[in-house]
């Protein structure tokens, strides 16, 4: 429901279903030249990057400073993701992701309605290049 004021954006043509995901301005100030380049397309209500970091903060709730391990750690791989995205773009591509974002919302609410949604797990990604550098080999084949 949080989504429903974007999904007007996209129909007044201000945003796209897919497309890079906004970034705070104070992470923007953080940007290399190359990945100024993903502020020229409009922004998407989903991408690549937000199907891998969907649950994010499970990666960041055992940090101290979570903000720098989110400039460090986790903005550099959503720009990777991203810049790969506008790289490669395509119609079929974007029908890809906007199928993957329906079944992890889908997921996401089954789990949520069923309860057995933990947040206090350590989160895995099953997305072999975006696994936590600190977590152990033996917790990403966990999932």
């Amino acid at each position: 429901m949080d989504e429903l004021p974007q999904l007007f954006n996209v129909l007044a043509g201000d945003m796209s279903l897919v497309g890079v995901r906004p970034e705070v301005e104070r992470f923007v100030d953080c940007y290399t030249p190359e990945m100024m380049a993903t502020l020229l397309l409009p922004a998407g209500m989903t991408s690549p990057a937000s199907l891998v970091f969907r649950e994010e903060e499970k990666l960041l709730w055992k940090e101290e400073d979570v903000e720098k391990a989110y400039r460090e750690k986790l903005l550099p791989q959503k720009m990777e993701l991203n810049l790969e995205y506008i790289r490669n773009f395509s119609l079929a591509q974007d029908i890809k992701i906007i199928l993957k974002t329906a079944a992890a919302t889908l997921e996401f609410m089954g789990k949520t309605l069923c309860g057995r949604k933990k947040y206090a797990e350590v989160p895995v990604y099953n997305e072999e290049r975006f696994i936590p550098k600190d977590q152990p080999e033996e917790a990403a084949q966990q999932e």
